[in-house]
């Protein structure tokens, strides 16, 4: 390293060639503090700074609100790694046996999403944080209209806003004292367990995560995949065994270990068996979200895990 280079350390400073090593302060997790970095470099005259990296230091960096622009990259090779289930077998000993990705199209993220067409304003977690009642249902001319009673304050939803509601993206029209309303096509209607709404049904529903949230779940877009049957409900201790069974061809991404999203919430499948799958559902989320009102024969929304759902269509074509 040359000089004119900069090191930034939580550590006791050392020569490093002809670097300038400075100490910094550690945040909670012992790695350079954001704003400490940022002071830093300030004092040295750097006024702009180009950072690469993952997902936890881009949200590092915007959490602190030291972010002007960001610029997403796909990799074009799949390299493997131990953190998914459905990549960890794929890792490769040599480079060139990398399965290697082509552009065979450009989708939207999620299709339900209204005329809501770009921006991370549409990627949700499976984290439900209020069960909404379906407070009334009206035909238009065009769609169907749900009003949603919530127990969010309904000012701090914007107009346009995208909001999971049991694993359906969808766009708020309109909004009330304590309600809001959003408007479903039938293409969505027959696809999903919406078609069957009624009066007082109860609906999971999640913000809209963005950049720097927490990620408590696993990265879901609100596009159905398709819809489930529950087959059979089996308390176990104080959680609860359930098994669902998925249509055809959709069981095939289905995964041990892996995640799914049923009804808009973020699970793990426990074990796989053919076209059905197990789910050990604990008591908060059985209690905080409308799974506890699930019967066998019930039906289920699902969206199977995004990195599965590209693996085999890579398989397919490859």
């Amino acid at each position: 390293m040359g000089e004119g280079s900069l090191i930034l350390t939580t550590a006791e400073p050392h020569a490093v060639g002809g670097a300038l090593v400075e100490q910094v302060d550690a945040d909670g997790d012992g790695r350079p503090a954001v704003d400490a970095v940022l002071k830093a470099l300030k004092r040295h005259g750097v006024g702009s700074v180009l950072i690469e990296g993952g997902g936890q230091v881009a949200a590092s960096f915007i959490a602190a609100d030291a972010v002007d622009a960001l610029e997403w990259f796909r990799a074009p090779i799949l390299l493997g790694g131990e953190g998914r289930p459905c990549v960890a077998a794929l890792a490769m000993a040599q480079l060139s046996d990398a399965p290697r990705f082509r552009r065979l199209a450009v989708e939207p993220w999620a299709p339900t999403c209204g005329n809501v067409t770009s921006g991370p304003d549409r990627m949700f977690t499976g984290i439900v944080t209020d069960i909404g009642r379906v407070r009334s249902v009206r035909q238009t001319e065009r769609d169907r209209r749900f009003e949603i009673a919530t127990a969010w304050n309904p000012s701090t939803i914007d107009m346009g806003a995208s909001i999971s509601h049991s694993g359906v993206c969808l766009t708020v029209v309109e909004r009330g004292d304590d309600w809001f309303a959003v408007e479903v096509s039938g293409e969505t209607l027959s696809k999903t367990t919406l078609g069957a709404w009624t009066e007082g049904t109860g609906v999971n529903l999640e913000r809209a995560a963005r950049l720097g949230d927490e990620m408590g779940g696993h990265i879901v877009s609100g596009h159905v995949d398709g819809v489930g049957r529950v087959v059979s409900i089996t308390p176990e201790g104080g959680s609860h065994r359930v098994v669902v069974e998925a249509p055809a061809p959709l069981h095939r991404y289905i995964a041990e270990k892996g995640s799914i999203t049923v009804d808009g919430v973020s699970l793990t499948v426990n074990a796989v068996d053919g076209r059905t799958f197990d789910l050990n559902i604990i008591p908060h989320t059985w209690e905080a979200t409308t799974l506890g009102t699930l019967s066998p024969d019930s039906a289920v929304n699902l969206e199977i895990d995004m990195l599965a759902r590209y693996l085999a269509r890579w398989q397919e074509t490859a």
